[in-house]
């Protein structure tokens, strides 16, 4: 287990924080648990949480790079809406403290 994933499945008010988000969009109130780390990227730490029955992936970075998070979201939901591919809905984006994130949709590959 990798310094940063420790540090972040070890944060309690990170995924309170996630799980609250996650619940104002979904309205489903449940404890959020990180399950793994992701590989694949070399920007953002990716992870895959659970959310009650849900899994989703997570992108973590610096709370300085909610933009790029953002940016991502809208990316996606365009993507999304030409018909032209499936891609993972975007779900939510924020900070806790010192990190951003980025909940989208979880696809089994």
């Amino acid at each position: 287990m990798t310094r940063m994933f420790r540090e972040h499945t070890e944060s309690e008010a990170l995924w309170s924080d996630v799980g609250e988000a996650i619940s104002q969009v979904t309205g489903v109130s449940y404890r959020t648990h990180p399950l793994q780390p992701l590989a694949g990227g070399d920007i953002n730490q990716a992870m895959r949480i659970r959310h009650g029955e849900q899994d989703y992936f997570v992108k973590l970075n610096q709370a300085s790079r909610l933009e790029m998070f953002e940016a991502e979201a809208e990316g996606l939901q365009e993507i999304s809406r030409s018909g032209a591919l499936r891609c993972p809905e975007a779900l939510v984006s924020g900070t806790s403290g010192d990190t951003a994130y980025l909940v989208l949709e979880f696809l089994e590959m």
